[in-house]
């Protein structure tokens, strides 16, 4: 077995040691854009932030699950790094919400505005209640529902059609803060529906592989 875990913690670095090449490549392919003027290598930058993504995402899931499969603790270390994610969305959301209090400080919102605004808010309160009751069950069954319904999910289409007609009312240059605002609002949901698949991480490593193969 030892072999194998050392075998497998090779392949990581080397997965690593690409991935760190790739975002430096990155970084020089920016820099010589700006240099050149060349628009199509902007361009192409900016299309490589899904792959780069993607990858990032590849390598953290294969890591979670080699913690989970090699460790004869493995139970135990799942639910300290599922909770040590856990607070890093809890940092996120709460970095969301201080930044709508630091733009609500410099704007008078009219009417419509403050109305969106308290709409979702609430939304995302009661979305915060739900996934709090969800700390105190084990049930693996009821985590699955929650994240396959649409409980804790925004309404994109409501939200971002109150969104056009929001920031229409305001003049290009002040559209942008509004904009990052409401925007701000809709993360606060995917960052809830996060901190639910680590509780099911928590309770069952196998059903949250199923889960996010079936994502993925």
């Amino acid at each position: 077995m030892i072999n194998i875990v050392r075998q497998r913690v090779k392949e990581i670095e080397i997965e690593i040691l690409l991935f760190y090449q790739d975002v430096k490549n990155q970084q020089k392919n920016v820099i010589l854009a700006i240099e050149k003027n060349d628009k199509e290598l902007l361009l192409l930058v900016a299309k490589r932030e899904q792959k780069i993504n993607q990858k990032y995402n590849r390598i953290f899931k294969n890591t979670v699950y080699d913690l989970a499969k090699y460790s004869l603790f493995g139970s135990y270390l799942r639910k300290i790094l599922a909770y040590s994610y856990i607070s890093n969305e809890l940092e996120k959301i709460a970095n969301h919400i201080c930044g709508v209090s630091l733009f609500l400080l410099n704007k008078k919102l009219l009417s419509p505005e403050k109305v969106f605004l308290m709409n979702f808010l609430n939304k995302s309160l009661n979305a915060f209640i739900k996934v709090e009751k969800l700390f105190f069950l084990k049930d693996v069954k009821i985590l699955l529902k929650f994240l396959r319904n649409t409980s804790i999910k925004l309404n994109f289409e409501e939200f971002f059609d109150n969104l056009k007609k929001i920031i229409s009312n305001h003049s290009s240059s002040s559209q942008y803060p509004f904009n990052q605002c409401f925007r701000s609002l809709q993360r606060i949901f995917d960052h809830l529906k996060n901190i639910v698949e680590y509780l099911l991480l928590i309770q069952s490593f196998i059903e949250f592989k199923e889960y996010k193969n079936n994502k993925l």
